[in-house]
């Protein structure tokens, strides 16, 4: 495993270790840190071929769990400040909106065995509406679609095709 990837597995872990810990408190700035730290290192893991490291899976999980309910807010509100922001067409609002959306296909995806119970405070429906009724207005532009993105992530093209 390169260096830049195990440096990107450290910051996940101690991401949603911090996520965790604060479970209890208002801020969810540790959970939006957890977040993009996921991220990064799914990124930079899709762009590489990496594996996941099952070491870090399995020590991750579990703060990735406690903290699922309280990420689902953190959405909420992103899609509250996309909605009030694209008034003025703002791109980065908007590529802030998919890559949030992003994130939570890559936590379902990488944490597929949590219990599905926990998935269920995400209104991604909602997001996934939210997306076909706005994107009309126009498309993102393809240098803020960041490499390694799966076609699977059609927001990032709509209305256009990924392909």
């Amino acid at each position: 495993m390169n260096e830049e990837l195990h440096n990107l597995i450290a910051n996940n872990q101690e991401a949603w270790e911090a996520a965790a810990q604060k479970n209890e408190q208002p801020s969810f700035k540790p959970l939006q840190r957890a977040g993009l730290a996921f991220w990064k290192l799914e990124l930079a893991r899709r762009k590489t071929g990496a594996a996941i490291d099952p070491a870090s899976h399995e020590l991750s999980a579990p703060l990735v769990e406690r903290s699922l309910v309280r990420l689902s807010h953190v959405m909420d509100n992103i899609l509250s400040d996309h909605q009030f922001q694209w008034v003025t067409e703002d791109w980065h609002s908007w590529s802030t909106l998919c890559r949030w959306r992003s994130i939570y296909a890559f936590l379902q995806e990488v944490y597929d065995q949590l219990d599905p119970d926990y998935w269920t405070d995400f209104e991604i429906e909602e997001w996934d509406e939210y997306f076909e009724e706005i994107a009309g207005s126009g498309d993102l532009p393809a240098h803020m679609i960041p490499d390694g993105i799966p076609t699977t992530h059609w927001w990032w093209w709509y209305p256009q095709d990924p392909a």
